[in-house]
């Protein structure tokens, strides 16, 4: 793919990827440019596709699910990218990303739980897919670092 990013979108995007809620004023103040020409970018930013929204993060443990896990899933006659035989498993309750790998399992999904009979029932139920052969699942102890977390363009610390 082109690169579509000049410097002076690389540093919005660096900025804004580790503050979403940062004004368009004091992104211009930050970055040393203009005001209007901060507002023009991220709008043609968010036109391109490059910025497809905003989001928050939250401490989910506070909103009552305790419990992070990793669900690996072997699907019998998997098709990669193949979304109609997991639509049920789409649904469910907890879950927070879910991926099509290479590799010995055909998907590795992300989970948010309340606790040990919420994982249970999750379990239970992406068994009962007839799609599904096999799962393996993890509890997450410690998290490093989150998706949220990374930043495509590292120049913050360029920037003062």
């Amino acid at each position: 793919m082109r690169n579509i990013l000049d410097e002076t979108d690389k540093k919005i995007v660096s900025t804004i990827s580790s503050n979403a809620r940062i004004s368009a004023k004091n992104l211009a103040e930050k970055l040393n440019i203009h005001h209007n020409t901060v507002i023009h970018r991220l709008k043609r930013l968010e036109e391109r596709g490059v910025i497809s929204g905003y989001s928050t993060c939250f401490d989910y443990g506070l909103l009552g699910y305790d419990l992070q896990v990793v669900i690996m899933i072997k699907i019998k006659g998997a098709r990669p990218g193949d979304a109609s035989q997991l639509k049920d498993v789409l649904t469910m309750d907890g879950l927070e990303a879910i991926y099509s790998t290479t590799g010995v399992w055909d998907v590795i999904s992300f989970w948010r739980v309340k606790d040990k009979d919420h994982l249970n029932n999750v379990i239970r139920e992406i068994v009962a897919n007839p799609f599904i052969t096999r799962t393996i699942s993890q509890i997450v102890l410690h998290t490093y670092k989150n998706p949220y977390q990374f930043n495509p363009f590292p120049i913050q610390k360029q920037i003062k």
